[in-house]
């Protein structure tokens, strides 16, 4: 139950316009495409809508972009990118756990919404599936490239 991760890797996808990853975690059968979200209030929220409504502390509110079609894009530009199947990818919208949200399934295939407490559970229970793990080799190379293609995009960033 070792992992590999990598924090705050930024990947060039074209002219200066670059995705951000918060974090990749790398197991023994998937590479774990990880946004953070923190919310401080509530979130009106269905899985398909383009917007979600956060009512802030206070009596605000303001439309917010999907976290979970965000995910599903940067995890499809990281793998156009990367030139990693998008096979080996879940996405995880990560929150925190005093968040107040609109209840909804996670749907198999898309990016799971979850809060902090379960993240641990929630990789345990993929790195159960009955697929065929990465060999140690094909691990360390797969991080190995992710992050040296964040690094070199990093540069060229700033």
């Amino acid at each position: 139950k070792d992992y590999y991760l990598i924090n705050d890797l930024s990947i060039k996808v074209g002219g200066n316009n670059f995705t951000h990853i918060d974090h990749i975690l790398a197991g023994n059968k998937f590479i774990y495409v990880i946004t953070d979200c923190y919310f401080d209030g509530a979130i009106g929220a269905r899985r398909e809508d383009q917007s979600w409504v956060y009512y802030l502390r206070g009596g605000k509110k303001e439309f917010i972009p999907n976290p979970l079609l965000v995910n599903r894009t940067v995890m499809e530009r990281l793998s156009i990118f990367s030139r990693i199947n998008s096979s080996y990818f879940v996405g995880i919208v990560l929150v925190n756990d005093d968040a107040f949200v609109t209840p909804f399934d996670n749907v198999e295939g898309e990016p799971i919404f979850t809060p902090l407490s379960r993240l641990n559970k929630v990789v345990a229970s993929y790195e159960k599936r009955d697929v065929q793990p990465f060999s140690d080799i094909e691990l360390h190379q797969v991080v190995a490239d992710l992050h040296a293609l964040g690094q070199k995009d990093h540069e060229q960033k700033h």
